[in-house]
Order: structure tokens, then C-alpha cells, then sequence
């Protein structure tokens, strides 16, 4: 990154944060792939880490006053990610829901079909019975 983009990123942030919803929108497309994948590492989720990115851009938008210029926007961000993700994720285990997606083919879908084979192989040991290939 040149000198010209830090400035036009410096010039984007304190648009951003005087209330530019064009130089917000553009910040927030910036960082949702990667606040995404950080959400998702929380949440082991994909649909709950896009409501995590959701809520996180309306946190900022709403707090943007507090954002103090002194750290990274990403860095803010990142912050306010991290928050809501505990938050969802404590919220979630607390109703005593599965943080899993529910779309076939999702990789979330694939750790539960893996624990529930896991499960039938330790029951079929107790009871004494033969898998598939014995």
C-alpha cells in the first residue's frame, strides 16, 4: 500500500465516521470477508457469522463516534466483531441451541454427520455389534 492509499484511506475513515454512509458502505465491502471468517472461526457457523458481521457494521455505524482515529478502523472492527460473536455464541449455548447451519452441503453439516458416526460406531462397540465391514 502507497502513501496515496493511506491517505485516501485516512480521507475514507473520517468520512466514514462524520456520518458518510457512501464512505461507510465502502470501509464495511472492505472488511465483511474477512470479519466473516473471523465470526465463523467464533461461531462455527455460517449464517450465524453473517448476523454477527450484520449486527457488527450496526454497532460501528451507531458507535462511530467512539471510534477514537488513534487504532485501525480494522482493528475497531475486529473489536466489535469479536464482542458480538461472544455474545451471539453465549446467547445461543444459553437456549441451549447448536450453533449449525442448516443448508445441505454446508461444511457444518459435515462436523455433525461425523460426530453421529462416531456416536453409532461407540454404541455399536458397547452393545457388541459388528460395523458394516466385520
Amino acid at each position: 500500500m502507497d502513501r496515496s492509499d493511506l491517505v485516501s484511506t485516512d480521507q475514507t475513515v473520517s468520512a466514514a465516521i462524520a456520518g458518510d454512509e457512501h464512505a461507510f458502505a465502502s470501509l464495511a465491502e472492505r472488511h465483511r470477508r474477512e470479519l466473516h471468517v473471523h465470526c465463523y472461526r467464533m461461531l462455527a457457523s455460517f449464517d450465524e457469522a453473517e448476523d454477527a458481521v450484520q449486527e457488527t457494521f450496526l454497532k460501528a455505524w451507531r458507535g462511530r463516534s467512539g471510534f477514537d482515529g488513534g487504532s485501525q478502523f480494522r482493528g475497531w472492527l475486529y473489536g466489535i466483531a469479536t464482542d458480538v460473536a461472544v455474545h451471539r455464541g453465549a446467547r445461543t449455548v444459553r437456549r441451549g441451541g447448536r450453533r449449525r447451519d442448516r443448508r445441505p452441503g454446508h461444511p457444518g453439516d459435515h462436523a455433525a454427520g461425523a460426530v453421529a458416526l462416531r456416536r453409532a460406531g461407540r454404541d455399536q462397540a458397547a452393545h457388541g455389534q459388528r460395523g458394516l465391514d466385520g
